[in-house]
């Protein structure tokens, strides 16, 4: 028996785009072959690793990725792990991540001049 890819009768080797599972940025492409029912893959699949610079970025500290309901605005900011015991208590950093609304990120002084007139999106 072979140990590569079982290939899909109505979608030959079915691929899926792999996203970051922090900032969703595209990080690849996966291979799925064929699933049960001979199925369609899903448009996109969360990767099991953070991408590259969301890697580097959890090496600092606390990594804060501005969320607008289930929409990520794109914003993101590192908080050093003394800053995050200075600002917030019973804080757990151990993920190294954290999803922030748009008002506390404002609220926390996190925006510049030309964030603040970007607004949130709808």
């Amino acid at each position: 028996m072979s140990k590569g890819i079982r290939l899909s009768q109505k979608h030959g080797v079915n691929p899926s785009l792999l996203v970051c599972p922090w900032c969703f940025r595209h990080t690849g492409v996966g291979l799925l072959g064929r699933l049960k029912d001979d199925a369609e893959a899903p448009r996109t699949m969360r990767d099991a690793e953070p991408c590259q610079e969301c890697k580097e970025q959890l090496a600092l500290g606390l990594l804060l990725i501005e969320r607008h309901g289930d929409q990520i605005t794109g914003r993101r900011w590192v908080l050093k792990k003394e800053a995050v015991a200075r600002v917030f208590t019973g804080v757990d950093i151990s993920k190294g991540v954290a999803y922030i609304d748009p008002e506390a990120a404002k609220k926390l002084g996190l925006y510049n001049e030309k964030d603040a007139d970007k607004g949130t999106p709808d």
